[in-house]
């Protein structure tokens, strides 16, 4: 009898203790699924709230680069006027100083300082410098812009972008001075500035890697 007893007791022991194993672990097993499940949805604003500000920077630095290539061409269309104005006031005033004082006298009997200035010597002159001026303007573009894509994959976009905005700024101010001492420099000489943009490669490379910029920033599924 008292074996059957002490079994029988040993037995129920033995369910109690895994009973109370089996309570605890699903206790525990209920508590990490519901943690889990606060943790999930208390993440959710936070990245909402991420996505949000993801797409806000995006927005802001595609921005910033249309503006920045909008303002490099503007620039470039609103000097192109002016600079067209003063190499024909500075190929006139050759021309004239050049020919007899009769073309002299001539000219300032027009009521019009730049009305003189219509003659085809002088259009003609203008002409060749512009066109070769352009010409130009575009042999250091189409010569180094693959070249510099290279060196962009090596060292980064921003260094090259920077070194090209500092050649064009370079040739743009030796085309001034030119302009400003013609006196000292004939005006021909601006077409030498275009060996400037060997610091860069020029506009094209500047553009290329603004654009490349922002290809670089998004991702494929936003392209």
């Amino acid at each position: 009898m008292l074996s059957i007893q002490h079994d029988s007791e040993h037995a129920r022991h033995a369910v109690d203790e895994t009973a109370s194993l089996l309570e605890s672990d699903r206790c525990n097993d209920d508590g990490g699924v519901v943690n889990n499940t606060i943790a999930n949805t208390l993440s959710i604003p936070n990245r909402g709230a991420t996505a949000r500000q993801r797409s806000f920077n995006k927005a802001r630095f595609i921005i910033l680069i249309v503006l920045v290539i909008f303002i490099i061409d503007l620039a470039f269309c609103l000097i192109s006027a002016p600079q067209t104005e003063i190499f024909e006031h500075i190929i006139c005033e050759a021309y004239y100083e050049s020919n007899s004082p009769l073309l002299t006298s001539t000219r300032s009997r027009w009521s019009e300082p730049s009305s003189g200035c219509i003659v085809d010597g002088v259009q003609s002159e203008l002409a060749t410098l512009k066109q070769v001026k352009e010409t130009l303007d575009m042999i250091p573009s189409l010569i180094l812009a693959v070249p510099y894509g290279i060196l962009a994959d090596t060292f980064g976009r921003k260094p090259i972008m920077l070194m090209s905005m500092i050649g064009i700024a370079a040739e743009t101010l030796f085309d001034v001075l030119i302009c400003w001492l013609p006196q000292v420099f004939k005006v021909r000489m601006i077409w030498g500035t275009p060996v400037l943009q060997v610091l860069g490669g020029g506009i094209a490379v500047t553009n290329s890697m603004l654009y490349t910029m922002v290809a670089d920033y998004l991702e494929p599924t936003d392209r």
